[in-house]
């Protein structure tokens, strides 16, 4: 494809809304721990919407259980550096922030 035919990608065409409110929350708090109620209301998304990405989220590595001294369970951004999905998506949030800012 080349650069006249190709057409601009938005981050929504690759990740939903949801799912990028919720990873932008995690990258600019990564030490943050939350609740799954808080991570919602946080992000500005449903809890519904939440856990209806939640497996996706910990199986593809963005987010981890926090320790937590707590009855609820505590969630933060995957601290494990061997797991590229946190770098992958900031990158691709910070592209399309500036490619929005050049508008």
């Amino acid at each position: 494809m080349t650069e006249e035919t190709q057409e601009r990608v938005d981050a929504d065409d690759i990740l939903d809304s949801v799912t990028l409110k919720i990873a932008k929350l995690l990258l600019e708090n990564p030490k943050i721990k939350y609740n799954k109620t808080t991570l919602a209301e946080k992000a500005g998304v449903s809890k519904d919407a939440l856990y209806d990405r939640w497996d996706t989220l910990v199986k593809g590595g963005l987010i981890e259980k926090a320790e937590v001294e707590s009855e609820v369970d505590h969630w933060q951004l995957n601290q494990d550096t061997s797991s590229p999905l946190p770098e992958a998506l900031g990158r691709i949030m910070y592209v399309v922030g500036n490619e929005e800012d050049n508008r």
